[in-house]
């Protein structure tokens, strides 16, 4: 970082991508998503994809950039961990910080919807209130 560049400014050049409808996706991430894939971004693609009617397929190159490779079960078990977490979990994700602590695979698993979402068979049927925001 230069000495011009403050943390604060990293992380609003980053968000500014939220308003173009897209995520920070860091390299890593775009061939073995999710990993290095910072929890603040997974919520706001998730509420992106929520907006759009749940059609991760066609939401997917917009949000996430078309060379992140797509996986239909591995996106929808993220994707349904988030819906199924309560909404207060879902208004923190988006506020983490990009550090190993805010990654999506460091509290994934701490989040409530984490067990019903993988579950096998359990799926995401649009009754469950998720709020976009």
């Amino acid at each position: 970082m230069s000495s011009g560049t403050s943390a604060q400014t990293l992380v609003d050049d980053l968000d500014a991508l939220w308003e173009l409808g897209q995520v920070y996706v860091p390299a890593l991430s775009k061939k073995k998503w999710p990993k290095g894939m910072y929890a603040r971004d997974m919520a706001k693609a998730f509420s992106f994809i929520h907006q759009a009617g749940g059609d991760m397929k066609a939401s997917w190159a917009a949000i996430f950039g078309s060379d992140t490779h797509f996986v239909r079960a591995t996106a929808r078990r993220q994707y349904n961990t988030w819906v199924f977490s309560s909404q207060k979990e879902r208004e923190t994700l988006r506020m983490l910080p990009r550090t190993p602590a805010g990654l999506w695979t460091a509290v994934r698993d701490g989040l409530t919807g984490h067990e019903k979402a993988y579950h096998r068979g359990a799926q995401h049927d649009g009754q469950d209130g998720a709020s976009a925001e």
